[in-house]
C-alpha cells in the first residue's frame, strides 16, 4: 500500500470515527431533552417525531440508531427514565 493510499484510508477512517462520535453526540442530545422534558412535566410533548426532527433524521434511524448506541428501545428508556424520576421524588419528601 503506497502513502496516497494509506491516507486515503486513514481519511476515510476519519469520517467514520466523526459520524460514529457525531450519534453519540445525538444520542447524549436525546437523553438530555427526554430528562429535561420529564423534569418540568413536559414529558406528554416528547415523541420520536419530535426527536428524529429535532435531529433531522428520519425516526427509524433515530430509533434504530438510538437501540444500537443505548441497548434498549428509546420508549422503553423514556419509560425507565420517568420512574427513576418519581422514584427519587418520593424518596426525597
Amino acid at each position: 500500500m503506497n502513502t496516497v493510499e494509506k491516507m486515503e484510508e486513514s481519511c476515510t477512517g476519519e469520517k467514520q470515527m466523526n459520524g460514529i462520535n457525531e450519534w453519540y453526540m445525538n444520542i447524549q442530545n436525546i437523553v438530555d431533552d427526554i430528562d429535561r422534558c420529564i423534569r418540568s412535566g413536559e414529558d406528554e410533548k416528547l415523541t420520536l417525531g419530535r426527536l428524529s426532527q429535532t435531529l433531522g433524521y428520519s425516526e427509524y434511524y433515530v430509533s434504530r440508531k438510538f437501540g444500537e448506541i443505548s441497548g434498549m428501545k428509546l420508549r422503553d428508556y423514556m419509560r425507565y427514565r420517568r420512574l427513576a424520576f418519581a422514584l427519587r421524588e418520593l424518596r426525597d419528601t
